[in-house]
């Protein structure tokens, strides 16, 4: 079946050390992921950091598609980062990241998931769809120094 063919079958499974450079290519080609203007989502020092609580990435075919990144900070689970390759948007994929996200946050005691969402993008609507209420609207405001 060619990439991001309908049906196509998606596994969710935790991230490790082997899927870093994959998450770190597919988030640099995620226009979502560059609030900055002047700075990648990520430096290639901060991937270890990513195995620190949550990292879920989806699958299909052997090949990495999307990944989810959750920080823990008490009672509040929190979406940091969430992308999937554009040849698979809209089947479901970030849905079923959320889904297993929440399940896995749950049997560790956190009780809410959020993150910021961009108020132009699909992501709104599936977390509207998915029961999340808007909050607040920020915009994120960087520079060099």
């Amino acid at each position: 079946m060619p990439a991001g063919e309908p049906g196509e079958e998606i596994q969710i499974r935790e991230g490790e050390a082997r899927d870093l450079e994959a998450v770190y290519r597919l988030g640099l080609a995620s226009p979502s992921l560059q609030p900055s203007a002047t700075a990648p989502y990520l430096e290639k020092d901060e991937l270890p950091g990513l195995l620190r609580d949550v990292l879920l990435v989806a699958e299909a075919e052997g090949s990495l598609v999307g990944f989810l990144l959750a920080e823990i900070y008490g009672p509040l689970g929190y979406i940091a980062l969430l992308s999937v390759a554009p040849a698979f948007h809209r089947q479901g994929v970030a849905s079923k990241l959320l889904e297993e996200c929440g399940k896995r946050l749950r049997k560790k005691g956190v009780e809410r998931l959020g993150g910021f969402a961009f108020q132009d993008k699909g992501v709104k609507r599936l977390l509207l769809r998915l029961g999340y209420t808007a909050g607040k609207s920020y915009i994120w405001m960087d520079r060099r120094i």
